[in-house]
């Protein structure tokens, strides 16, 4: 999908050299398995969590159980949804440093 292609790493590498940014993972797909089970190890390591999936309530309802974390509605169908997404994750959290596609057909 272009937005989640979108995000420059090499950029995003060499500036993380020079300064101190916030670990941002975002977390497409989550469900109560495997979704959360990503969000409590990353969680543990530290980082902020952007929680996506079609149903952003649950997400929000998941996303106080930890410390930095936030939910979005996504749905990965859509290429506009996803920019939004990865728009407000961005605007709310900071850059992205990594993403966990977790998403299926469910």
């Amino acid at each position: 999908l272009p937005s989640w292609s979108s995000i420059d790493w090499k950029t995003r590498r060499r500036a993380r050299k020079h300064t101190m940014l916030p670990k941002v993972t975002a977390i497409v797909g989550v469900g109560p398995g495997n979704g959360l089970s990503f969000a409590r190890k990353f969680a543990a390591e530290g980082y902020s969590l952007a929680l996506c999936s079609r149903n952003g309530e649950q997400m929000a309802q998941y996303a106080a159980d930890f410390p930095k974390a936030k939910g979005y509605s996504c749905d990965v169908t859509s290429d506009e949804s996803v920019s939004q997404a990865v728009q407000s994750i961005k605007s709310d959290l900071g850059p992205i440093s990594s993403v966990v596609y977790n998403a299926g057909s469910g």
